[in-house]
């Protein structure tokens, strides 16, 4: 299954998520992408990697990077609002999560850590329906 990891900057949530699939579920093609690209922040790597979680090629993309003609579950951390074309019959799932990078400095290394972590509890459970 090709699942796209949508969020504005793909700066925290979508590289996240797009790692953390990679290493649960394999076998699944899993790319982040965002509305405006920007980089991947240095603490989200650090707390994936203190996670045992490679982040090798892990980057910030921009929609145009994708194909999305192959997207079969897009799951979106920002609403998308039907702006984003992908097939009729690729599934659309929202997941509403703080932004951690949104966080005061001296807080953002710990909400880091509760993102990773909310969002591997929530993608073993979609892998797990997957199938």
């Amino acid at each position: 299954m090709y699942v796209l990891f949508l969020d504005e900057s793909c700066a925290a949530r979508a590289p996240i998520a797009e790692a953390l699939m990679r290493h649960i579920a394999p076998w699944h093609d899993a790319i982040a992408a965002g509305w405006v690209p920007s980089h991947v922040r240095p603490e989200i790597k650090e707390v994936l990697e203190d996670a045992a979680i490679h982040t090798t090629g892990l980057r910030a993309r921009s929609l145009l990077e994708v194909p999305l003609d192959d997207v079969e579950l897009v799951v979106a951390f920002v609403p998308d609002e039907g702006r984003l074309r992908v097939p009729a019959t690729a599934r659309r799932i929202e997941w509403r999560l703080p932004d951690p990078l949104s966080a005061p400095p001296d807080e953002r290394r710990e909400a880091c850590e509760a993102a990773r972590d909310e969002i591997e509890r929530r993608l073993r459970k979609l892998v797990a329906e997957l199938g």
